[in-house]
């Protein structure tokens, strides 16, 4: 038998037993390797490596990040991306977090964009259900891992993947959960340019990622103002003032509405945080991290 046929018929096994477990955690095939970030007066070494998970056809590709220290077990901070993005674009914040001796997962939603690793879903298959259930695998999936505490594990999620934590939420127990510039206004945008299910195109072109009819049939059945009493944890929201995409005062409102929401303004930001503004919130997200783990 050849070396090829072997490889296939190994392969071939490994894919029954993948469908037949379910959930379990599979690093891809990439190197670990240790990066030195700065700590609170010093560097800390953290290890970086990558950290998938099966489920039955479905793969969710992520990038772990683990300070090196004494502990055996650690919080974990889980990153949500925006839309149109991939794992890369909380890489910042999970190297902060790390710094703080926290674990932390960037992971790729499946459809999320063009650049994800993340499997068996093509961008117009997406929705905030599906990513929502993205979470709820990776969450189910990170407690299995020896070195994860799983009773301390924190959401935090940047655009729509602050939109997509939040329905989570409804399904999943954490510690805490934190809304970066959310899309919270899905559910109205999507009422206002499809007043009907049946108006909506079957594929939608929106330039930097192309959508499916579910997409905004999803957020329409989603309004967080309406299920913001079903979200027992604590939740940060953090919002800028000048928001262009996402009313600030549709967040505030929010924060209002949740049972544990507290609201930090950041003045004068826009939708998307960079620079000053992505520092401070930086901060403002370890500062309540901190504070849930006392």
């Amino acid at each position: 038998m050849s070396k090829k046929a072997i490889i296939s018929i190994v392969s071939a096994v490994l894919v029954a037993l993948m469908g037949g477990l379910g959930w379990f955690f599979l690093k891809d095939f990439n190197p670990r390797k240790t990066v030195s970030v700065d700590g609170e007066g010093a560097k800390i070494k953290v290890e970086v490596e990558e950290l998938g998970f099966y489920d039955k056809d479905n793969y969710i590709s992520g990038t772990v990040y683990r300070p090196v220290t004494g502990e055996k077990k650690f919080p974990v901070v889980i990153y949500c991306h925006p839309l149109a993005a991939d794992r890369s674009a909380g890489e910042d914040l999970c190297r902060l977090f790390a710094s703080k001796g926290w674990v932390a997962y960037a992971f790729d939603f499946r459809g999320g964009n063009k650049t994800s690793k993340s499997t068996a879903l093509e961008t117009t298959g997406m929705s905030v259900e599906t990513q929502a259930e993205d979470i709820a695998a990776v969450l189910k999936g990170l407690k299995k891992v020896h070195y994860v505490q799983s009773g301390k594990v924190f959401l935090v999620g940047e655009g729509f993947g602050g939109y997509a934590a939040l329905l989570a939420a409804q399904k999943v127990s954490v510690k805490g959960i934190v809304l970066l510039g959310a899309d919270l206004h899905r559910s109205d945008e999507s009422k206002q340019l499809y007043p009907k299910v049946k108006d909506i195109p079957t594929v939608i072109d929106k330039g930097s990622i192309v959508l499916g009819k579910g997409f905004y049939k999803a957020s329409r059945d989603f309004d967080p103002l309406k299920k913001a009493s079903k979200v027992g944890e604590p939740v940060l929201v953090i919002h800028g003032t000048s928001d262009e995409v996402a009313s600030y005062e549709y967040a505030a409102k929010l924060a209002q509405m949740l049972p544990e929401g507290t609201l930090i303004p950041v003045d004068a930001a826009p939708h998307k945080f960079s620079g000053a503004a992505r520092k401070k919130a930086a901060s403002d997200i370890c500062g309540f991290i901190a504070d849930k783990l006392q």
